[in-house]
C-alpha cells in the first residue's frame, strides 16, 4: 500500500521517511500499524536497481487467542464503547487514584465472585449516573505463556473473557455491607472455566456506557500512621547518657545572646557535672562555634572565635586533664534554614541566594521579623571523644536519695542533674520506675521543670491498659503546672503533644483541628528547638489527614497530605524511615509520593531485597518517573538477588502476571523463571 508519486531519494533517511508516511497515509494501514494486539512484526525491504524502486513489506501478527471450554463471547462486547476522553474526562480529574485503590478488590465466598469497596459514599460519588457500572475481564495466565507468544483478544475493551457489566443499581441494590457504609456485593458465581489459582480479574470501569479505566491486579502494600515519633520534650541535661558505642562522642550545645561571646555559668555548669557523676574518661574536645548569618563575615569568624576559647577555657578550668582540641567556626545557615521550616517567611526566603538573604538581615526593613529565627543559630556545639567508665552498684544506690535531698535543700539545679541520670539508670533496669513515679515533686516555679519531666516520665513508664485516662491524668498535670508558671515552653508543647496523642488515638477528637495548628505554630516564637516543632506539626497534619477523609472534607485532607509530602521530603531519612513512609504515602494512595522517596535508595548498588522488590511492585505505576527502560533494570537487579522471589512476583499475591504484555519484561522473565 501507497502512494503512486515518484520520489528522489538522496539519503537513508529520506528513504525511511517515505516508506513510514506511505504506510501512514495509506487509507487500510492505520487499522494494523496502530492496533496494539499485534505485536509481532516482520519487515522485508527489496531494491530494484532496474525500475529504481524500493519494495518495503511489514507483516503484522499475533498468536491467536483460544477460547476456553464453556466460554462465552459476546462480540458486541455487551455495547460497551470504547474510551472517551469527553465522558471519562471528569473520573480521571476527580478520581486519579482508582488504579490503586480498586487493584485488589476482587475476591471469592462460597463459590461467588465478590467485589468489595471499602467507602459506600465515596463508591456512590463514582458511580453517579444510570448507566454507570462495572464488568469483569477474566484474564488467564496461559496467555502469557513462556512457550508462545502472547494471546490476547481482539477488542479495544477486553484481552481476556468479559463477563455481562452490572450496573451502579444492582451494586447499590446487592450490597451486603450498606449499614457499615462500605461495598460487598457478588458479582455472580465462578464460571466453570474459571481455574482460580491461573486466573486474574481486570476490573472495567464503565461511565455512561463507555469504559474509562482498565484497572489490572495489583497487590500494592501500604500501611497507615497514627503519628511518627512523637516524644515529649524534658528539660534534662542535653548530654547523652552513655557514649556512643561506635564513636564514643558526647554532644551539647550552649546558646549566646546577640553580639556575644560569653555565656551563662548555668548553661554549662550542669553539663560539666554530669561528667564527674558519669565517670567518662575525656580524649578529645571538639568545639564548633556558630553565629547566627547577619552582620559581616570577617566580625562573624572574631565573634565565632571567642565563643569557642570562652567554652574551651571553662572546660579546662574545670579541673579537666589537658586533652586534643580542636576548634571550627562558621555561619549557622544549616539552621537558620531549619528554623525557618513552617514559618510565614519560608516560602519567599527560600527562593533567595545568601547574599540576598544577608541583604536583608542586615538592612533596617521593617517587613521581616527574622530576630526569632535568628537567635537559635547563636551558640557552640560541643563534641567530646570520651571513655566511660561504667557508674558501680553504690552510685546507682544513692541516686534516689541524693535527688530526694537536693529537693529538700532546694538545690534544684543539682536536682535535675540527679533527675536525669536516675531516668538513664531505669533505662539501664538499675533503678525501677515505681520507685521514681513515688517521689514527690513541690509545685513551684522553681520546680516546673523537674515536673515536667516527672510528667514525661510517667507518660514513658507509668503501665495502663487505659492509655487515655493516662493521657488525660498527664494533660491536666501539665495544664496544673502551666498555672505554676504559664510562660514555661516545655509545658506547652507537651500539653499540645498530648493533645495530638489523643486524636490520632481517637479518644479525644478535636472539634476545630485549626486552633491546635494556631497553637503548634505559636510555639515557633518559644525556646524550642525548630525540628521538635516540625515534628509537632507533621504529626499535626498525618492526623488531621485521615480525620478530614472521615468527615468528608477531601480539599483539607488534600492540603494536609501534601503538608506531610512537604515536610518529609525536605528531611533527611533514613532506609527504615524511607520504606515506612513510603508505605503511608501507598496508604493514602499517593503513588507518585511514594516512588519519587524510594526511587534515589532503589537506585543504590546496596540497598536490600525487601525494599527493592517492594519499590518494583509500586514503580509500574508511572512510567515517567520509572521508565521502561528503569524498569527493566530494577527487575534485572532484583532477580540476581533472589531469583525464587523474582519468579513468584508475577502474579497472586504479589504483582499481576498481566506485565509479561511487555515482551522485553516477558523475556528476562521466561529466560530466568521457565
Amino acid at each position: 500500500a501507497g502512494s503512486s508519486t515518484r520520489i528522489t531519494l538522496k539519503t537513508y533517511q529520506d528513504v525511511a521517511t517515505a516508506i513510514a508516511s506511505a504506510w501512514i497515509s495509506a487509507k487500510e494501514s492505520p487499522d494494523v500499524i496502530f492496533n496494539s494486539g499485534y505485536y509481532n512484526v516482520g519487515t522485508s525491504v527489496m531494491v530494484d536497481a532496474k525500475s529504481k524502486k524500493i519494495v518495503a513489506t511489514q507483516v503484522y501478527g499475533s498468536e491467536p487467542f483460544i477460547v476456553p471450554q464453556n466460554a462465552k463471547i459476546d462480540k458486541d462486547d455487551y455495547k460497551i464503547q470504547p474510551y472517551s476522553a469527553d465522558k471519562c474526562g471528569e473520573l480521571e480529574r476527580n478520581y486519579p487514584y482508582l488504579p490503586e485503590l480498586m487493584s485488589d478488590n476482587i475476591f471469592f465466598k462460597d463459590g461467588q465472585i465478590y467485589f468489595y469497596f471499602h467507602d459506600l459514599e465515596l463508591f456512590k460519588s463514582i458511580m453517579k449516573n444510570g448507566n454507570d457500572g462495572i464488568a469483569l475481564d477474566v484474564i488467564s495466565r496461559n496467555q502469557f505463556s513462556c512457550e508462545t507468544g502472547n494471546r490476547l483478544y481482539p477488542s479495544k475493551i477486553h484481552k481476556g473473557i468479559l463477563l455481562p457489566p452490572l450496573s451502579k443499581s444492582y451494586l447499590l441494590g446487592k450490597n451486603e455491607l450498606k449499614d457499615d457504609g462500605q461495598v460487598e456485593v457478588s458479582l455472580g458465581p465462578i464460571p466453570d472455566f474459571v481455574d482460580t489459582n491461573n486466573v486474574e480479574f481486570t476490573l472495567l470501569i464503565i461511565q455512561e456506557g463507555c469504559l474509562c479505566q482498565t484497572i489490572v491486579y495489583n497487590s500494592l502494600g501500604g500501611e497507615n500512621l497514627r503519628s511518627l515519633n512523637l516524644d515529649f520534650i524534658m528539660d534534662t541535661l542535653s548530654v547523652s547518657n552513655q557514649a556512643d558505642s561506635i564513636l564514643n562522642r558526647l554532644s551539647f550545645t550552649v546558646p549566646f545572646e546577640r553580639g556575644k561571646s560569653d555565656y551563662k555559668m548555668a548553661d554549662i555548669k550542669p553539663f560539666l557535672d554530669s561528667l564527674s557523676l558519669n565517670r567518662y574518661d575525656l580524649k578529645k574536645i571538639e568545639i564548633i562555634a556558630y553565629s547566627s548569618i547577619e552582620g559581616r563575615e570577617k566580625e562573624n569568624m572574631e565573634l565565632q572565635k571567642k565563643r569557642a576559647n570562652s567554652i574551651l577555657k571553662a572546660i579546662k578550668e574545670y579541673k579537666l586533664q589537658d586533652v586534643e582540641t580542636e576548634i571550627k567556626t562558621e555561619e549557622n545557615w544549616e539552621g537558620f534554614y531549619n528554623s525557618l521550616k513552617g514559618s510565614p517567611y519560608e516560602p519567599e526566603i527560600l527562593k533567595l541566594s545568601k547574599e540576598e538573604i544577608k541583604k536583608i538581615v542586615n538592612s533596617d526593613t521593617l517587613e521581616y521579623n527574622l530576630e526569632p529565627y535568628l537567635e537559635d543559630q547563636r551558640q557552640a556545639k560541643i563534641n567530646l571523644t570520651v571513655e566511660k567508665i561504667f557508674m558501680d552498684s553504690a552510685l546507682y544506690n544513692v541516686l534516689l536519695e541524693r535527688f530526694k535531698k537536693s529537693l529538700k535543700t532546694k538545690d534544684y539545679t543539682k536536682a535535675k542533674v540527679y533527675q536525669s541520670f536516675i531516668f538513664s539508670a531505669v533505662k539501664k533496669g538499675k533503678i525501677a520506675p515505681a520507685e521514681v513515679l513515688a517521689i514527690e515533686i513541690p509545685h513551684l516555679k522553681q520546680t516546673v521543670a523537674l515536673n515536667n519531666n516527672q510528667i514525661a516520665f510517667r507518660w514513658e513508664y507509668f503501665k495502663t491498659q487505659n492509655r487515655d485516662s493516662l493521657n488525660k491524668y498527664l494533660i491536666r498535670d501539665v495544664q496544673t503546672q502551666q498555672v505554676v508558671d504559664p510562660s514555661n515552653a516545655y509545658l506547652e508543647y507537651n500539653r499540645i503533644l498530648i493533645k495530638l496523642l489523643l486524636w490520632s488515638e481517637k479518644f479525644d477528637r478535636e472539634a476545630d483541628p485549626k486552633y491546635l495548628l494556631k497553637d503548634i505554630k505559636a510555639l515557633y516564637n518559644r525556646d524550642i528547638e525548630p525540628h521538635k516543632i516540625h515534628q509537632l506539626l507533621l504529626n499535626y497534619h498525618i492526623v488531621s489527614a485521615d480525620y478530614y477523609y472521615e468527615v468528608k472534607k477531601f480539599r483539607e485532607r488534600d492540603k494536609s497530605l501534601n503538608e506531610v509530602k512537604k515536610i518529609l521530603l525536605q528531611s533527611q531519612l533514613n532506609r527504615d524511615q524511607t520504606l515506612k513512609i513510603a508505605n503511608y504515602f501507598m496508604f493514602q494512595m499517593r503513588i507518585d509520593w511514594a516512588i519519587e522517596l524510594m526511587k534515589p535508595w532503589a537506585e543504590k548498588q546496596k540497598i536490600d531485597e525487601e525494599f527493592l522488590f517492594t519499590f518494583l511492585t509500586v514503580a509500574i505505576y508511572n512510567r515517567e518517573l520509572v521508565t521502561p527502560k528503569e524498569y527493566q533494570q530494577f527487575m534485572i537487579r532484583a532477580k540476581d538477588m533472589n531469583q525464587a522471589r523474582f519468579c513468584k512476583l508475577f502474579g497472586y499475591p504479589n504483582m499481576s502476571f498481566q506485565l509479561l504484555k511487555d515482551l522485553s519484561v516477558k523475556e528476562i522473565y521466561c529466560n530466568t523463571c521457565k
